[in-house]
């Protein structure tokens, strides 16, 4: 049985504690219609729904898709599937709700939402994220499940979410347009342009643990203001100008998740004219079994990005693949599973 006096008290609490209304109902998962008996019951933590198949619920020690109880505050928390790398087009679920009113367009808000890693699951991401939109999404096209689009919060790339025992906090701060009035929080990204990392140490050795599956807990979305104490630097890289003081790009990545250098060898000149002579460089994948390569111009504007999923070095191109002009750029590669980088200048000759 429905217990409405329950819910209408508990988003009360929700909506007059701290200095910040929460604008997310149920952040924490804690209210519920009834206790969760299988999976796919995330509309049992009311108000929160699926918004692709199959999401799940957690709470009155159900458990049995989690192997990691309790949730980071309280009993409930929800869990989502963000890879299946058995699958030939890209799988994701996705958990939704309401927010209890609309974004104000120009206003700057405040959004957190805390993961982790099921406990013994193999596979680790960095391509959570929390999209708001104007009503419920559309679902995604044909046999997709993707919502391939860019969220307004998104951890930082590389950041892997590998901890399972720890809770990692997913933050950042956006303008909002004007009239958003739903969030969704799962994986945005397309396999071609996530990281995946499988992880050593998995506690089985079968098909159910051989993809990447997160909990969360405790979603926050507040209006931001100056007085607030904002700490997003483990959370969310969003440096839009990569160049550094001395000319060189910064490292969008944590020291903790890579921490040497690559013993690869890179061309310091390219010239790409066809006469079959440094027309190119090739990253070998004898050494890097995955990585991703960004190339910066003078002004630490990227204009080129790639991984080595869709391609194998390069030729002197932007992202459209039109020649760039002959001049000075800066490199970086980086390869989380091997926790290394490699950067440095090159000369690209028309």
């Amino acid at each position: 049985m429905f217990k409405y006096p329950l819910l209408v008290i508990a988003i009360l609490m929700f909506r007059i504690s701290g200095s910040s209304q929460n604008l997310v109902p149920n952040p924490s998962f804690e209210i519920y219609s009834q206790c969760p008996t299988s999976d796919n019951q995330i509309d049992r933590a009311v108000p929160w729904m699926d918004v692709t198949p199959t999401s799940d619920y957690y709470n009155c020690n159900y458990e049995a898709e989690s192997q990691c109880p309790h949730g980071r505050t309280g009993n409930g928390y929800a869990g989502v599937s963000v890879y299946r790398p058995s699958w030939s087009v890209p799988y994701r679920e996705y958990i939704g709700t309401f927010l209890t009113s609309p974004l104000i367009a120009g206003t700057e808000y405040y959004c957190e939402f805390w993961v982790k890693l099921e406990c013994d699951k193999c596979w680790a991401s960095d391509a959570l994220g929390a999209w708001f939109t104007n009503g419920i999404p559309p679902d995604p096209p044909g046999v997709q499940m993707l919502f391939n689009t860019v969220p307004q919060i998104l951890n930082q790339q590389y950041r892997m979410l590998d901890q399972r025992s720890d809770w990692m906090k997913i933050c950042g701060t956006f303008v909002a347009n004007g009239g958003e009035n739903f969030i969704t929080i799962g994986s945005f990204k397309d396999d071609n342009y996530s990281t995946f990392v499988q992880l050593s140490g998995c506690p089985y050795q079968n098909y159910g643990v051989h993809w990447s599956y997160y909990l969360i807990d405790d979603v926050e979305l507040v209006p931001y203001d100056t007085t607030m104490v904002v700490d997003c630097i483990d959370s969310a890289y969003s440096n839009p100008n990569p160049g550094g003081g001395n000319g060189t790009p910064v490292t969008p990545y944590p020291d903790y998740s890579i921490d040497h250098e690559c013993d690869i060898w890179i061309p310091n000149t390219l010239s790409p004219n066809a006469d079959g002579l440094n027309d190119a460089f090739s990253i070998s994948t004898d050494t890097l079994e995955y990585w991703s390569i960004f190339i910066y111009n003078r002004w630490g504007e990227t204009v080129f990005s790639g991984n080595s999923k869709i391609i194998s070095g390069w030729n002197g191109k932007n992202d459209k693949g039109e020649p760039l002009v002959q001049g000075t750029y800066f490199y970086l590669i980086l390869s989380p599973n091997e926790k290394c980088y490699k950067k440095g200048i090159i000369t690209l000759f028309e």
